[in-house]
């Protein structure tokens, strides 16, 4: 190859790969653009849902009996398939903090309802 021929080839290589540069970075500002998008989209979705959950109120006990059945239902399927021993004392010890937890969680955010209702 002649040197002509060689910087020829390096120019085209160059443009070529600032080409594929610009493009790159038109994808990036693209899907970032998008990424915004979506980001907002999904606030507004999760405000709705926290909000319409706000209003529900007492419908908190569905969740801590939905926690409750998963949790037993986790450890029956657990001792059931041998994972670990069925006699074991921590078991019943974990569901009793992690009801305790949840019951405590509960009576204070319905208490702190109340004081912001009577401010």
């Amino acid at each position: 190859m002649t040197e002509k021929n060689t910087q020829n080839w390096e120019q085209k290589f160059e443009d070529k790969m600032r080409e594929l540069e610009d493009k790159i970075e038109d994808i990036g500002r693209h899907v970032e653009k998008k990424g915004e998008e979506i980001g907002k989209r999904v606030e507004v979705k999760a405000k709705s849902i926290h909000e319409e959950i706000e209003k529900r109120g007492g419908k908190s006990h569905n969740l801590f009996w939905g926690l409750i059945f998963i949790v037993v239902g986790i450890l029956w399927f657990g001792t059931n398939m041998d994972w670990f021993d069925g006699s074991a004392v921590w078991l019943p010890v974990a569901m009793i903090v992690a009801g305790l937890y949840i019951l405590l969680k509960h009576w204070r955010s319905k208490e702190s309802n109340n004081e912001e209702e009577t401010t």
